[in-house]
């Protein structure tokens, strides 16, 4: 700048500087289920979050991406019922009373996917046994069948869910026995006396003598 009469009166010295910057791109990968939290925000949707990064002079330097992506799910709930008598094996283990046991499969990201739930019941039973003593001349007729020898016979009685519930034991003793015959000759004038009666005419007498099983 120069006075009225011309003379240098002030030098204006401008000083640029150009600060040549390339910012270099921060891309960030977010992956949840149902939700993504960035930030303190929360995301319930897939979204693509860009913030800048700046210099003290005002320059880009940094862009930041943010790549959230929300994997929406409704877990589905498997239900399986066990029963068992005593006990049940489910997946290789086994349970000795009733219980609950629950798992979840998850997604390749870790998202619950499917809920089981196997509800398994044990019926813990003691079963009571009843033995019977059955006992014939030849044979022994039991429950519609006829045995000529003595054997034992035994059935289960289940309960309504098929848990062993009585032992029923059948003891079936046949006494194979041939009666023999004693024959006795008698003979009296007017009147024979037989086992203190008397028989006043001729007549056949018969009577068994049966052994301690009444056979």
């Amino acid at each position: 700048m120069r006075t009225k009469e011309g003379c240098d009166s002030i030098y204006n010295v401008a000083n640029i500087t150009v600060r040549n910057l390339t910012p270099t791109a921060n891309t960030q990968n977010f992956f949840g289920c149902n939700s993504v939290t960035y930030k303190t925000n929360v995301y319930s949707a897939s979204t693509l979050v860009k913030d800048t990064l700046r210099t003290k002079e005002g320059c880009d330097s940094i862009y930041n991406v943010a790549n959230i992506t929300v994997r929406n799910l409704t877990p589905t709930t498997n239900t399986q019922n066990f029963f068992g008598c005593n006990s049940v094996t489910y997946k290789t283990k086994v349970y000795s009373a009733s219980t609950l046991v629950k798992d979840t499969l998850r997604t390749t990201q870790g998202c619950d996917s499917v809920y089981n739930v196997a509800n398994i019941t044990v019926r813990n039973l003691a079963p009571t046994i009843n033995s019977q003593n059955l006992f014939g001349c030849n044979s022994v007729t039991y429950k519609t069948k006829v045995y000529t020898a003595s054997t034992v016979i035994r059935d289960t009685v289940k309960s309504y869910q098929s848990c062993d519930s009585i032992y029923n034991v059948a003891n079936i003793i046949v006494s194979v026995i041939t009666p023999t015959t004693n024959t006795t000759n008698l003979s009296g004038c007017n009147s024979v006396t037989y086992k203190a009666k008397l028989y006043t005419a001729s007549t056949v007498i018969r009577d068994t003598v049966k052994s301690y099983q009444s056979c």
